[in-house]
């Protein structure tokens, strides 16, 4: 209301603020509000769409299951130099940073609403010109990644398949893979949630394992050893090793609530940074000064093999 009794209506953009400051006062205020209730008063008055408490859980394993990836194992390669101590300090560095720039998408997300995805949001505000750039590598980069999953899920197919008796070629692996999992992400978040949710804790109990096996052989006083200059040349990969934002514009949807996502994003990026932690951990106890000569995935799973048997492969 004006000072006359008039009614001023504000731009789009500052009646957001003006009801998310709104919202929040009164999350903070009123007492007897649950914190589910004062999620979805601010959720309803910023986005217009409801919030999903319930989904919370699943949203911490899609942000989980897609950090964590097959560049787990070899990781340490690049960060042995270092040691175990300035890589963990870089790593959670890396992980902060990464977090950082999430709620950073996450308000822009939230301000563009619902329906809206890294692509829309760059033509609002980097133009035509930006919309272009980021479909090209967005293009580019999931591609890539596609590419590697669908070759290395492949080549595990084979190898299961021809351990019972049946030769499969790979591209018949390739397409076989692609189909059954391209229907999952055809079917919704909801089937996505729960195949990533279900091979998110088969990681998680295949990981527990293997450190149980390696345990033995840790040697602590590796440990130690500590290169602070060699901390600074893994950053890159480790920043890579936390990215999610992708899924960022599709969980706003699904959880109708900043904090919500917020709160997801942190969880879920956590139990990524305590995986990369902890193997780093493995293999530079385990290893030892020897690790410093491995260069790639197939020499850790030697190494380790060499030390806790066979099962630490089974459990890779």
């Amino acid at each position: 209301l004006s000072a006359t009794g008039g009614v001023v209506r504000l731009p789009r953009c500052l009646r957001r603020v003006h009801l998310c400051a709104a919202a929040d006062a009164f999350g903070a205020l009123s007492a007897a509000s649950s914190p589910e209730e004062a999620i979805v008063a601010e959720s309803d008055a910023t986005d217009g769409m409801a919030a999903h408490p319930e989904r919370l859980n699943g949203a911490i394993a899609l942000i989980a299951g897609g950090t964590i990836g097959a560049g787990i194992i070899a990781l340490p390669v690049k960060t042995v130099a270092a040691g175990f101590i300035p890589s963990t300090v870089a790593l959670t560095c890396s992980w902060a940073y990464m977090v950082i720039t999430a709620g950073l998408v996450i308000e822009l997300s939230s301000y563009f609403g619902a329906g809206t995805n890294i692509v829309t949001m760059a033509e609002h505000t980097l133009g035509s010109t930006g919309r272009v750039v980021t479909v090209v590598l967005y293009t580019f980069i999931y591609c890539a990644t596609l590419t590697a999953y669908i070759a290395e899920g492949a080549k595990l197919m084979v190898a299961m398949t021809g351990a019972a008796g049946v030769v499969v070629p790979s591209w018949l692996a390739c397409g076989a893979f692609t189909a059954v999992f391209s229907g999952f992400v055809y079917a919704g978040t909801g089937p996505a949630e729960k195949l990533n949710s279900f091979c998110l804790l088969v990681a998680v109990v295949a990981y527990a394992a293997l450190v149980t096996f390696l345990m033995g052989s840790i040697d602590f006083g590796n440990l130690w050893r500590a290169d602070w200059g060699a901390s600074i040349a893994p950053l890159p990969i480790m920043v890579v090793a936390f990215t999610f934002h992708n899924m960022i514009p599709s969980l706003m949807t699904y959880l109708g609530s900043r904090r919500l996502l917020l709160t997801a994003v942190i969880r879920g990026s956590l139990i990524p940074l305590l995986f990369y932690t902890l193997w780093q951990g493995v293999i530079m106890g385990t290893v030892g000064s020897a690790a410093a000569a491995l260069t790639s995935a197939d020499q850790i799973v030697a190494a380790l093999r060499a030390s806790a048997g066979v099962s630490a492969e089974v459990a890779i």
